[in-house]
């Protein structure tokens, strides 16, 4: 049964594969019908149009005739439908098809078999360029469009099966009533003595023909209270048109409502009724007279009203205020980053409420936050214009011969580069206020600086108040998982493994950037700081878990810092991130001597001329900023160990000042020394050893008594006394405590050390005396 069903289908497709091979090309022709001129008319209107039939190559036979339909609503008025075979296309391209009688290139008239129905018919033939395609362009000339119709108004195009032509549908115009558009080109500002004959001009359009409508009331523009229509031309004065209609007159019909309402008339002539051809006006030289006893400062706005439909119904055409001026943000806020030289914020603009608002000489200064500072190309010089990139925008401003001194330009008056200053140089003329836009300014962020950068304003010339010139973002942040206890004196101790996470693409630098004074200096370092007095026992491990950012491999060390001694870890970046990354940094292993406080320890992103900051130490313009901290996390917490978990490693030599504490080596001001047998040390060193805060090693010089604090233990020794108090009970030693020549309070360690959890050693070969 299977194989029948095949064989029969195979027949099937077999016959049809013949057939499409014996049929006309012309079965498969698709021809394409486009408005090349389309109208907005008016029911009751006139309009023409313009339609292009496009056949495909090899559609048509030479010589055979081929006819296209064409169909208007019912009830539609033709002047003469034509159409045109233009004889070639594309630069001598010959035009597949010809008119019935073989002609080309000029203008044919169209049949209409039934002269009571709006039905024509369009008559080609084909030629010999069979290769190349066929042009046909149908003039729609003077249609009426009948009274009941709106919307689309469409040509219906058909032709018989196998015809080189396809069915099709056309919109020519759009049909409506209309409305005529109103606008005007500038809006000035102006004071009490008003705007003598400056008002710009206000211009009216109509959509199609017949928006207007005949009246000495087809458009009122009506002020508020407190003004009135001056330098209004006489009644009946002609208003030349832009877009003139030879039966449409447009005139001044002067005034109402006590001056605060101007009219314009429309007139049709020749017995029309409307415009045959939309008309397009405007009205010149027009002034406007204010009354300060009701005028209201602000924005003078018309209300557009009349017999014509004219949108917007209401218009602004002035702006009526007193002498003042603003500075503020212009246009959106841009993204800066932190720790970068040279970012640029955005726009602002200084602007005025009246012509001359700003008066020559006085100032304005701009203050930024703290952490942040006006970029500068060169050592700030007084009076010279040092903000970088700083520029007027010419396609924002508008002058109006308002200008500052140095050329529109900002100084620095302060070292630390937060306050630039300009100077009005010139006020602004003419019948405009001035406008000025600055753009490209650029800016240098601490690293750490996160959020708004919001600048104040202030100055002689009378300006006020902040504006948001940058939000800025951190290059990176870190943070650790958990932060687990890590005892004083112990070494190798396990604090949280920390993840830096790039905050956007490319913040982790690996460039070189020439800095003034500097010369070349590459930033791609990655470090990350402990405190002072906590050290790293073994180095850390950096890699990326997320993102693209390249690590330099075998890179990673731990360091110590120049200037104040603390120590770091660092990794050198090797390649720029393209997405933002993640580097995990584990492995962190400390030892926290005695000085480190009680609580939270943190670790640090920071460094001047690294991978987060581009400010460099002993850089002529990119100078650091007090601090390079980008930001830091808690990554364990220091707490004081029981005297069972102390483990201390001291080593104190009979008469050597140098003494080691687990492996550190310290000097002292008194050397230990051996009287009768017995080696006597220096009580105070002994204490510190013992991991005893300094505040709680406490000497009496009156009573020539030493206490020692340590948890819930308190010792305490006296000169020449063999009595030890511990807790206030006493204990008797073989020996006296001694008062040594440089003051310190000397005595056999064992005393002390047995008494905190320590056992004391001796080593006669070498002479130490150690502490474990």
């Amino acid at each position: 049964m299977f194989k029948r069903m095949k064989k029969s289908v195979a027949s099937l497709l077999a016959g049809a594969f013949v057939a499409a091979m014996i049929l006309p090309n012309a079965a498969f022709a698709a021809s394409t019908f486009t408005a090349t001129q389309q109208a907005s008319s008016a029911p009751g209107s006139t309009f023409s149009a313009r339609v292009m039939v496009e056949v495909p190559q090899g559609a048509s036979t030479n010589g055979t005739p081929y006819t296209l339909r064409l169909r208007l609503p019912a009830n539609t008025q033709v002047g003469s439908i034509t159409y045109e075979v233009p004889a070639s296309y594309d630069n001598g391209i010959g035009n597949q098809l010809t008119n019935t009688a073989g002609g080309t290139g000029a203008v044919y008239t169209s049949t209409q078999p039934n002269l009571t129905t709006p039905e024509f018919v369009v008559g080609v033939a084909g030629s010999a360029n069979t290769t190349n395609k066929g042009l046909v362009y149908v003039n729609f000339n003077n249609i009426v469009v009948p009274s009941g119709q709106s919307g689309d108004f469409k040509v219906a195009f058909e032709s018989q099966p196998g015809s080189i032509f396809s069915n099709g549908e056309v919109v020519i115009a759009t049909v409506g009533n209309g409305s005529v558009t109103a606008s005007i080109d500038d809006v000035r500002s102006f004071s009490s003595a008003g705007l003598n004959g400056a008002v710009d001009p206000i211009r009216f359009k109509e959509d199609r023909p017949g928006a207007l409508k005949s009246g000495t009331d087809a458009i009122k523009l009506k002020l508020p209270p407190g003004f009135t229509w001056a330098n209004v031309p006489a009644t009946n004065t002609v208003i030349n048109q832009i877009w003139a209609d030879a039966n449409t007159v447009v005139t001044y019909q002067g005034t109402t409502d006590s001056g605060r309402t101007l009219q314009v008339g429309v007139a049709f002539t020749g017995g029309a009724t409307q415009s045959s051809s939309a008309v397009y006006f405007s009205l010149t030289g027009l002034g406007i007279a204010v009354d300060e006893s009701t005028a209201k400062a602000g924005d003078v706005t018309v209300d557009v009203s009349g017999k014509a439909s004219t949108t917007p119904g209401s218009l602004v055409i002035g702006r009526y205020g007193t002498f003042g001026a603003a500075i503020k943000a212009f246009g959106d806020t841009p993204t800066v980053l932190a720790g970068r030289s040279g970012e640029t914020a955005g726009k602002f603009v200084i602007e005025e409420e009246l012509v001359g608002s700003l008066v020559a000489n006085r100032t304005i200064t701009l203050t930024l936050p703290e952490n942040v500072r006006w970029n500068t190309s060169s050592i700030p010089v007084s009076g010279n214009p040092t903000v970088s990139g700083i520029a007027v925008s010419s396609s924002d401003s508008d002058a109006n011969s308002l200008a500052l001194t140095n050329g529109n330009g900002w100084e620095i008056i302060d070292s630390e580069r937060r306050i630039a200053k300009a100077t009005i140089n010139t006020p602004s003329t003419g019948n405009k206020r001035g406008k000025l836009v600055f753009e490209k300014t650029e800016l240098q962020l601490a690293p750490g600086f996160s959020g708004d950068v919001k600048v104040e304003v202030g100055g002689s010339a009378g300006l006020d108040g902040t504006f948001i010139i940058a939000k800025a973002v951190k290059p990176v942040d870190v943070k650790a998982e958990t932060a687990p206890e890590v005892k004083i004196g112990l070494n190798d101790q396990v604090a949280s493994e920390v993840v830096v996470t790039e905050n956007f693409k490319e913040a982790l630098m690996s460039k070189t950037s020439n800095v003034s004074g500097v010369g070349n200096v590459t930033f791609n370092e990655l470090r990350l700081y402990l405190p002072a007095g906590v050290d790293f026992t073994s180095t850390p491990k950096f890699e990326v878990v997320e993102g693209d950012v390249v690590l330099m491999a075998d890179s990673a060390t731990t360091a110590t810092d120049a200037s104040d001694q603390t120590k770091y870890a660092v990794v050198k970046v090797k390649s720029t991130s393209s997405t933002p990354s993640k580097i995990k940094v584990s492995n962190i292993k400390l030892r926290v001597d005695r000085t480190v406080p009680e609580g939270d320890l943190v670790l640090k992103v920071k460094g001047n001329g690294t991978a987060v900051c581009e400010m460099v130490a002993n850089a002529t313009i990119q100078k650091p900023f007090a601090s390079s901290t980008v930001t830091s996390a808690v990554i364990a917490k220091v707490v004081t160990p029981a005297p069972q978990d102390l483990k201390v490693a001291a080593a104190f030599k009979v008469n050597d000042t140098k003494y080691t504490i687990n492996g550190v080596e310290k000097t002292m001001d008194q050397a230990p020394f051996i009287k009768e047998g017995r080696t006597f040390v220096p009580v105070r060193y002994v204490a510190e050893a013992l991991g005893i805060d300094a505040a709680n090693i406490i000497w009496d010089g009156e009573k020539e008594t030493a206490t020692l604090i340590k948890g819930d233990k308190v010792l305490q020794v006296a000169i020449g006394s063999k009595t030890l108090v511990v807790n206030g009970a006493g204990i008797t030693m073989d020996v006296a405590p001694e008062l040594s020549e440089s003051g310190r309070v000397m005595l056999p360690v064992r005393w002390i050390a047995e008494r905190f959890g320590a056992t004391p050693t001796w080593d006669e070969a070498t002479q130490t005396v150690g502490l474990k």
